[in-house]
C-alpha cells in the first residue's frame, strides 16, 4: 500500500476510478475521431472511396487477425495469472508481445508503402485532380487514427515488458 492511501480498499478504488477515467477519455478521443471521419466521409464520399482504394486489403486483413490473436493471448495471460501459473503467464505475455510487435511491423510496412506512393499527407502528397485535397483528408484521418493506435500498441508493449519483468521476478 502506498503512503497516501488510508487503507488498501481506498487504493484499489482510486486505481479503479483512474482506469475508468482513462477508458472514458480514450472513448471520447477515438469516438470524436470516428465521428469526424464519418462526417467528412458523408460530405466527400467519392474522394474517400478513392483514398480507401489505396489501402492494402491483404495487409489490413492480416493485421486484423493479428490483433484478435494478441487479444486472445492476453486473455490467456490474465486467466493464467488468476490460475496461479507463472510459467503460462510468462509464455502468454511473450506471445502477446511478439504478436503486438508483428502488428507494428505490418503497420509500418503499410506506412512506408503509402510514403513511397506519395500518399502521406503533407508537401509530398500527390493526387491529381480537383479532389486531391479531399483525398489527402482521407489520408490525414488514416494516419492520425492508425498512428494513435500504433502509439497505444508501443506503450502497451512497454507495459507488458514491465509486467513480464515483474512476473519473472515472482511478483
Amino acid at each position: 500500500m502506498h503512503e497516501q492511501f488510508a487503507n488498501p480498499e481506498q487504493q484499489r478504488e482510486t486505481a479503479s476510478f483512474g482506469m475508468w477515467v482513462f477508458i472514458v477519455s480514450e472513448m471520447m478521443l477515438f469516438g470524436g475521431l470516428f465521428m469526424a471521419f464519418t462526417v467528412y466521409r458523408m460530405y466527400y464520399p467519392q474522394p474517400f472511396i478513392q483514398g480507401s482504394a489505396g489501402m492494402d486489403i491483404l495487409l489490413g486483413s492480416i493485421n486484423t487477425a493479428v490483433l484478435i490473436c494478441s487479444s486472445f493471448t492476453m486473455a490467456l495471460a490474465v486467466y493464467s495469472a488468476q490460475a496461479g501459473s507463472r510459467r503460462l503467464v510468462t509464455l502468454f505475455l511473450v506471445l502477446t508481445m511478439l504478436i503486438g510487435a508483428l502488428f507494428l511491423v505490418i503497420k509500418f510496412t503499410e506506412y512506408y508503402k503509402h510514403y513511397l506512393d506519395h500518399k502521406a499527407p503533407g508537401v509530398w502528397f500527390d493526387s491529381a485532380g480537383a479532389s486531391g485535397p479531399k483525398i489527402e483528408l482521407f489520408y490525414v484521418f488514416y494516419f492520425i487514427m492508425t498512428g494513435l493506435h500504433a502509439l497505444h500498441m508501443i506503450v502497451g508493449l512497454g507495459l507488458l515488458a514491465v509486467t513480464l519483468g515483474r512476473t519473472l521476478a515472482g511478483r
